[in-house]
Order: structure tokens, then C-alpha cells, then sequence
């Protein structure tokens, strides 16, 4: 990313605010400031082109790493009780006539 805010249409831009647009920075040079919609970095001449972006930081030689848990972070149930409100089905289980499950 770069050091300068990415460029935003509509912002209230003032005279020697500085933004990022496509990898490169300008500055608005406009004493009424920049904050017409129309008034594109690089394509309007209210914007000064000022080089290119720099980057806030270095990458690192290695991806960040994400451990899991070793744990469940909720106790798990043995079985579901129900489905849809009604008992779930357990083998060999003495149901009589006019059950649901």
C-alpha cells in the first residue's frame, strides 16, 4: 500500500493534500482545493503528479501463519436430540405406533 491515502471522489481536498490513484501520488495544487468529482488525479490539472507511491512497509520473506485451536471452543453434543422438532431416530430404541421421529 501506499504512504498517501488513496485517492476518493467527492472528498473535500485542499491545496497540497496529497493522494495515491494507480501507483502514483499527486498533490492538489488548487488554492479552492480539489474536491470536484470531475477533478481526477492525472487527468485534471488541479493535481500535480508528484511520482510514484512508496510503500508503508516491506513484505516479509514468509506468509503470517494462523494456528488452530487444539481444542473445540464448544463442547460438542454426543447426538443430535432433534430434527426439525421432532426426536431423531435411535436404533434400537421400543417406539410404538404413532411416534414421530
Amino acid at each position: 500500500s501506499c504512504a498517501y491515502p488513496k485517492w476518493v471522489a467527492g472528498y473535500d481536498y485542499r491545496q497540497s493534500d496529497k493522494v495515491s490513484l494507480d501507483g502514483l501520488v499527486y498533490s492538489c495544487r488548487n488554492k479552492k482545493g480539489c474536491d470536484d468529482g470531475g477533478r481526477i488525479p492525472g487527468k485534471d490539472n488541479t493535481w500535480i503528479l508528484e511520482g510514484l507511491c512508496t510503500p508503508t512497509s516491506h513484505p516479509t520473506n514468509f506468509p503470517m501463519t494462523v494456528f488452530p485451536t487444539f481444542s473445540p471452543t464448544v463442547p460438542p453434543t454426543l447426538a443430535p436430540s432433534t430434527a426439525c422438532g421432532v426426536p431423531v431416530w435411535i436404533n434400537g430404541a421400543n417406539y410404538v405406533n404413532g411416534d414421530q421421529v
